[in-house]
């Protein structure tokens, strides 16, 4: 038990502008990331997908480079939140 701990760096959260131009990129590669297809082409289409993702979204914006894998997580978030307002105003109806 004497394996060093690798401290990740943080990086900066995503602003609402940064958010803005990451689901116009998502949107473009949408077909290939949400394919549920689980064969080995499949998956190295949406991990080549991300990557487009990320590259596109540096060229855009001006903060710290974001990885396919943050471009990932970032979605998934934003889906998530999206999911739960949908419910709640679904239950308050």
């Amino acid at each position: 038990m004497t394996e060093a701990k690798v401290h990740r760096e943080r990086t900066k959260n995503f602003t609402e502008r940064e958010k803005e131009i990451a689901l116009d990129i998502i949107n473009r590669y949408q077909n290939k990331i949400e394919n549920k297809e689980t064969d080995g082409v499949s998956q190295k289409e949406r991990k080549d997908a991300w990557e487009k993702v990320a590259e596109e979204f540096n060229s855009a914006s001006s903060t710290a480079p974001r990885t396919g894998k943050q471009m990932k997580v970032l979605w998934s978030n934003l889906r998530r939140t999206a999911k739960k307002n949908i419910a709640k105003e679904n239950v308050n109806k």
